[in-house]
């Protein structure tokens, strides 16, 4: 399950004690707080060192592949028991704010396919963020115009790999949160580019919703949403309302509400997005 919060430290009180007992429980703090420092969601103040991959695509010792396209570092996955040379379809994976390139929410994953998660400019916190502006601070238009930004930019580097791995159909976009965001504003600004979307607790300011009905002719990918409905960090009225307006348009979009959640992934959640995912692959092939 992924969550909004960091991991909270385990109290000293609560440390197991033994004959040694004073400097044990010093090592096991310094050990929890190590481990806290390192989990998602802490302060934007302490900013990893951004890492610079090799121009050509390097492997990691894990077999994960590296590179960077369109200006943006990524990270490259392959899922099912095929080599990286082999025609794929492609899935963009795009992590959350203050969160690193991460697929392991979808560990479950069976089909064959071609993870590309790509890794936001901006260090925040002990991770990266794709925009500086958040749905609480209240300014819809620059948040619209950074997500605007960010998509090109995705998208660039969808249509560079795209050309350089060899892929099987238009690829499927999927985030939470933040990168919901962009999954839905990717969908709806990039069509041509992507088969299908799947956003996780995010919406659209509605400086950036559709005006008119989709183009004749012009194929548009389908938008399967998610979104608990206690979400206090993005609500989920916006998101609610946008899906009615592109329906109202014509667009396929539909909303899958879970009744009190917050803001993050359920088990459920997961398991209806691994579906999706299947689906949306076996129908790529």
């Amino acid at each position: 399950m992924i969550t909004a919060d960091p991991t909270e430290p385990m109290s000293a009180t609560a440390m197991p004690t033994t004959p040694n007992g004073k400097r044990y429980a010093r090592f096991v703090l310094l050990f929890f707080l190590v481990l806290n420092a390192c989990s998602r969601g802490a302060t934007p103040t302490d900013s990893p060192p951004d890492p610079k991959p090799p121009a050509a695509p390097s492997v990691s010792s894990l077999g994960l592949i590296r590179g960077r396209a369109a200006g943006l570092n990524y990270l490259e996955i392959i899922k099912g028991n095929v080599g990286a040379s082999a025609q794929l379809p492609m899935v963009v994976v795009i992590h959350g704010m203050g969160d690193a390139p991460n697929a392991d929410w979808l560990a479950t994953l069976r089909s064959p396919a071609r993870l590309i998660l790509p890794q936001a400019p901006a260090p925040y916190g002990y991770g990266y963020s794709w925009f500086t502006y958040r749905v609480a601070d209240e300014k819809p238009d620059y948040l619209a115009l950074e997500i605007q930004q960010a998509a090109i930019q995705i998208a660039q580097a969808v249509v560079e790999l795209k050309s350089k791995r060899p892929t099987l159909g238009k690829p499927i976009v999927c985030g939470f949160s933040q990168n919901a965001m962009l999954s839905y504003a990717l969908a709806l600004m990039h069509p041509k580019l992507f088969s299908s979307a799947f956003p996780i607790s995010g919406f659209l300011p509605e400086g950036l919703w559709p005006k008119s009905k989709p183009e004749a002719g012009k194929a548009y990918p389908p938008i399967i949403s998610m979104h608990g409905t206690e979400d206090l960090l993005v609500p989920f009225a916006p998101d609610e309302r946008m899906i009615k307006h592109l329906r109202g348009l014509g667009y396929r979009a539909e909303l899958v509400a879970f009744e009190g959640v917050g803001h993050t992934i359920t088990a459920a959640m997961d398991q209806m997005l691994i579906a999706n995912l299947e689906k949306a692959l076996r129908e790529v092939r």
